[in-house]
């Protein structure tokens, strides 16, 4: 919610004491105050982000009731209000939709560098069945680029850190003609060694970074109705990359095959691992956007755009010095291409619409090459099509001046082809390999889903809207590993009743936004690794209520705080699965065991902490001539949670918090600054996955107590 007013921190001028200024979002498609948007949302302006130190998906989390983020590998998982995926392969689509510029991103490995050069991120929490439709059942988070302007600026900055850390950030805006074409390019470049301590010589130390992105971007405006937007985002890796590390598995399971090589109790960063990792990522985007008010009531937006990813990668699958286990995907891509169409009304009369089509296509091929001592070989690949295709709309009416009436509808066409191939090769047998075994599912889905709503408004100050809403996430296809009968998993579907009240307080220096929702799930995908195969089921219900409250208050001069509240309970009503712990794994089939159905009903959902706090309290120093120095503290705190959804005791994540501190320089005109942080203050280190794998438990870890000091130029 009002997060977004830590856009506003720093001002020249002893103008604290004034009301926190209007944060517009557009959240709804179209541009609207935050407070007169119902809508659960958390926002964060350009200004905002760097006070805070958000770079990435993890750092934003921190500052989002019910909002968790996890590392699985490379790939990030988002989770809000206990709803997303762990599931990041190309068989299986995020339950949280990311968008870029109004563009759907597919695939989530390389999506931590997409926040540089930002103009704001929105938070949307609960089902977006609606206007963002496709996979949003958990909510959507939308990342806006700064755009071209007519004045030329430049700005650069250089960060230094432990862990050999080296930053650098620059953005250049170009008026190529005055008021009709300009440009700006962005860069961000990253070096840093690895958090791990890999206690092999010469072993690589993963959880660094070496990375390059890169935006460029040319607006056209040759009349104040039309304006035409040329993008091309590019992000490069070649590193080690984030790689899991082995934690403590429950003793005398079948899967946990292989023996422990460091001490126990095992220290957290710190890893065995004989075998070289590495990561190769390249993704690049194009887009093209048309915004055109053809007449006072109504304005055209075309979006077009697609993204071309590839990705190699190489993790040491047992890290242990006895056996030896290497896995890897080699070549994964992702090609895929999206449009929209909206046509939405301008004027202000009490009837507001919106109307749109939209079609996204994807084709993506996953290999995944295991080599196991000694010399046992299993070579999988994934091949997968999709095409979704949507119709929707839109409107409100204003019954009177302070009551409105919401209704929304979209129709989604999802078709999906996939393609599975299995291949392996024992040694002392007559055969090398054995027979490849084939999959091959076609399967389509049709949902239509819908938002019926009411906001009132008593007085400009405050804000009372209740909805019902439905989300929908499409199906897919087991291609690998699952009996017949098992293939395809059905589409997860979510109804959702929420209330709540936005209120702006005490002369506008108080801000304070509530929410209460109770989600009803049918066919929740979870999915688990079984035999080095990743399946996924349809647990048949699950229930999902919880309470949010922000809040950001400028007491006195110069002081600002906010604070956020997450309760959470979400639970497996019926879940009837197999948890992969008890499934032998460490021998290669054939010759697998039936796994053993069990009853989960009333476990926790994964990620869904019952409590969630965060607070941050700064002061900002008006130096006069010297101008401004910002400090600031911010704290998260997180319940126990769970990261499968089987909630044995080494699922279990205990409480744990993280503090920051930081240091903001600012010259009188802000064309120099200086910075000084530490973040994760007690170095607190918790997993943020989990996977069963042959090995037994892997996992990633957060990163520890890091700090750095940043030089920075504007022009």
């Amino acid at each position: 919610m009002a997060l977004a007013a830590l856009t506003y921190t720093v001002a020249f001028a002893p103008a604290f004491a004034a009301p926190i200024p209007e944060i517009t979002v557009t959240a709804t498609r179209r541009e609207t105050n935050i407070q007169d948007t119902s809508i659960a949302i958390t926002a964060l302006g350009e200004t905002g982000l760097k006070n805070t130190g958000i770079d990435t998906m993890a750092s934003l989390a921190k500052f989002v009731p019910n909002m968790v983020v996890g590392q699985n590998n490379n790939d990030t998982q988002v989770m809000i209000r206990g709803i997303g995926t762990s599931d990041t392969t190309i068989v299986s689509d995020p339950s949280v939709a990311i968008h870029l510029d109004d563009m759907y991103i597919t695939r989530t490995s390389g999506l931590n560098m997409l926040m540089y050069d930002t103009e704001r991120v929105e938070v949307l929490r609960g089902p977006q069945g609606t206007l963002y439709g496709r996979n949003a059942t958990g909510g959507s988070v939308n990342i806006i680029s700064k755009r071209p302007n007519n004045e030329f600026g430049l700005s650069t900055d250089v960060l230094t850190g432990d862990y050999d850390r080296f930053q650098f950030r620059g953005a250049l805006n170009l008026p190529i003609i005055d008021e009709k074409l300009a440009g700006r390019i962005s860069v961000v470049h990253e070096d840093r060694d690895g958090y791990q301590e890999n206690v092999f010589p010469g072993g690589t130390e993963s959880n660094d970074a070496d990375a390059l992105a890169w935006r460029a971007q040319l607006l056209w405006t040759p009349s104040d109705k039309l304006s035409v937007l040329l993008k091309v985002d590019d992000v490069d890796f070649d590193d080690v990359g984030q790689q899991r590390e082995r934690l403590d598995s429950p003793a005398g399971n079948p899967a946990n095959a292989f023996q422990g090589t460091l001490a126990e109790p095992r220290e957290l960063h710190k890893v065995y691992k004989d075998t070289p990792e590495s990561r190769e990522l390249e993704s690049t985007s194009q887009l093209m956007r048309v915004d055109w008010q053809f007449s006072d009531a109504a304005e055209l937006t075309f979006i077009a755009g697609g993204t071309e990813m590839f990705f190699d990668f190489l993790l040491d699958a047992d890290q242990d010095a006895i056996l030896f286990s290497t896995v890897g995907h080699p070549g994964t891509s992702s090609d895929s291409n999206s449009q929209e169409l909206r046509l939405a009304s301008t004027t202000d009369k009490p009837l507001q619409w919106l109307v749109g089509l939209y079609r996204l296509e994807e084709d993506a091929s996953q290999p995944l090459l295991v080599v196991n001592d000694p010399g046992v070989t299993i070579n999988n690949m994934w091949e997968m099509e999709s095409d979704s295709q949507a119709v929707f709309g839109q409107l409100s009416y204003e019954l009177t001046d302070e009551i409105k009436l919401l209704g929304g509808l979209r129709h989604t066409r999802d078709e999906k082809t996939g393609r599975g191939s299995n291949e392996i090769c024992i040694p002392f047998f007559s055969f090398c390999p054995v027979p490849e075994r084939f999959v091959f599912a076609d399967d389509s889905w049709d949902e239509t889903t819908w938002l019926i709503g009411a906001d009132w408004t008593p007085s400009d100050d405050h804000l009372y809207y209740g909805k019902i809403s439905t989300g929908y996430k499409a199906g897919g296809f087991n291609l690998i590993g699952a009996d017949p009968e098992d293939t395809v998993w059905d589409p997860e579907e979510v109804k959702s009743l929420e209330i709540g009240w936005k209120g702006t307080l005490n002369d506008g220096k108080l801000r304070l936004n509530t929410a209460a929702f109770y989600y009803d799930y049918d066919d929740l995908q979870v999915a688990s690794i079984i035999n080095f195969s990743r399946l996924t089921t349809n647990a048949a219900k699950a229930t999902v209520k919880g309470v949010e409250l922000e809040a950001i208050m400028q007491p006195a001069d110069g002081w600002l705080i906010n604070l956020g509240i997450g309760w959470l309970q979400a639970e497996f009503d019926e879940f009837i699965g197999v948890d992969p712990i008890n499934v032998p794994q460490g021998s290669v089939p054939p010759g697998e065991p039936d796994p053993i159905p069990e009853d989960f009903s009333g476990n926790d959902l994964v990620n869904s902490p019952d409590w969630s706090i965060n607070f941050g309290i700064q002061y900002t120093f008006d130096l006069g001539e010297k101008g401004t120095l910002l400090t600031r503290l911010q704290s998260h705190w997180q319940d126990d949670w769970y990261l499968r959804p089987y909630n044995l005791p080494e699922d279990m994540q205990d409480s744990y918090a993280t503090t920051d501190v930081r240091l903001i320089w600012r010259s009188e005109e802000d064309h120099w600054s200086a910075e000084a942080f530490v973040n994760n203050v007690s170095d607190s280190l918790r997993a943020t996955s989990v996977e069963v794998t042959n090995g037994g438990f892997f996992g990633n870890i957060n990163p520890p107590q890091t700090w750095g000091v940043r030089i920075g130029y504007n022009y």
